[in-house]
């Protein structure tokens, strides 16, 4: 049984299976492989084509480079006619793709980047390592991608000292095509990367980088002297076997948990930092939860009376279906609602307090400063101030709270 929300990553964990264990040196066998792949790069996920492309661009300007401080040709290399046919093609599909404008969303992005360089608090791997796991194969997941990137990483990094040492002058165009695939996904681990979060990126370009988790683990095997241990390598395909079965819906359906980490489906959000939660919640979706509680303020609350406190994330839900049609000041403030956060410790008796699926589930809550920036806290930090309120409804994700008189 397959979960249709982690199929993607299903052909990804497959094929990095197949390729560990069927790496052999005949040549119709490495066709059928490669041809294989293409295929799967295909069916996986349009991103992994667009990356794919990227990659190989920046591979081959760094095999130009090399060879040009070593001083030899590069014949060997893709003709710049295929280079600018790939880099025209990959433009147009990513413009046909997105969500925005795409040079506009480009400079912005780029913009971003330029002014949270470094910055503990935006980065993305951070939120990925840190971010908590709300399930048993959540947590194993994570420790396995990161092991699977480790092994991948050491993998990359011997072939590249082969290659720039003149050890290793086979396949040298698909090495420097993997070395800036791995400096792509090294460069988001400190950048805030736009809007795929770092574990989703790693599983699209997981299937790319594949092969090198055999060389990675040869080396790590002989630098532990593994290589003496009997079928060492057979466990180690035992070992992606089972990364396998972990990340299928069989596992999800035995267990009743969906593995969110390291999969291809939304729940990947529920494991990032605030901003990315943020960004997901305030453009992409309604969470069904705050539809239902919208409806049950309209039907049973008083609001010509009383007010409702929420966060922001939670008005356009509670405008289309709360039937709360009072134009908002920048801070969310209505003549019905106010912004919850600013509200603690000043809430008027009798009124109500809107807790969101975003303020629940992913213990989020935003606040409009002053100098029209959102920012962003834990909903933990306005638990204490709810002390004097009665829960008067709930759905399990979201409900609405009293303030007692």
């Amino acid at each position: 049984m397959i979960n249709i929300s982690t199929a993607r990553q299903q052909i990804s964990m497959l094929f990095l299976s197949l390729i560990i264990m069927h790496m052999v040196r005949d040549k119709p066998m490495q066709s059928s492989v490669i041809s294989i792949l293409c295929v799967s790069i295909i069916v996986s996920h349009y991103a992994t084509a667009i990356l794919g492309g990227i990659f190989i661009i920046g591979g081959v300007i760094l095999y130009h480079i090399v060879s040009y401080i070593k001083g030899e040709d590069h014949h060997h290399t893709i003709p710049l006619r295929v280079l600018a046919l790939l880099g025209v093609f990959s433009i147009f599909w990513f413009s046909n793709t997105s969500s925005g404008i795409f040079f506009t969303d480009m400079v912005f992005r780029l913009y971003t980047i330029s002014t949270n360089l470094l910055n503990p608090g935006t980065s993305s791997s951070l939120g990925a390592v840190s971010g908590s796991s709300s399930n048993v194969i959540e947590t194993v997941n994570k420790a396995i991608l990161m092991l699977i990137l480790l092994i991948i990483g050491i993998g990359v990094l011997a072939k590249t000292i082969q290659y720039l040492l003149l050890e290793d002058s086979k396949n040298d165009t698909f090495i420097a095509t993997s070395v800036s695939a791995c400096a792509f996904l090294a460069i988001t681990t400190v950048t805030p990367y736009f809007g795929l979060e770092v574990t989703r990126l790693a599983s699209i370009t997981l299937i790319i980088l594949a092969p090198f988790s055999q060389v990675g683990f040869n080396r790590i095997s002989k630098t532990l002297s593994l290589d003496r241990v009997a079928d060492a390598k057979s466990l180690f395909s035992i070992f992606l076997v089972i990364v396998l079965i972990l990340n299928s819906g069989m596992a999800s359906d035995m267990t009743g948990m969906n593995p969110s980490s390291p999969s291809m489906s939304g729940d990947t959000i529920h494991n990032q930092n605030l901003d990315e939660k943020f960004e997901f919640y305030n453009y992409y979706t309604s969470p069904v939860a705050n539809v239902y509680t919208s409806k049950w303020i309209r039907d049973h609350a008083d609001l010509r009376s009383h007010r409702i406190y929420l966060s922001g994330l939670s008005y356009s839900t509670l405008i289309s279906y709360g039937r709360v049609r009072d134009a908002s000041t920048w801070f969310g403030e209505t003549s019905v609602s106010s912004p919850l956060y600013l509200s603690i410790g000043d809430f008027q008796y009798g009124s109500y307090i809107y807790i969101s699926y975003v303020n629940k589930r992913e213990n989020l809550i935003s606040v409009r400063g002053f100098d029209k920036k959102t920012r962003l806290y834990e909903f933990d930090e306005v638990r204490p101030g709810l002390v004097s309120t009665n829960t008067v409804y709930t759905n399990g994700n979201s409900s609405v709270r009293k303030v007692r008189k």
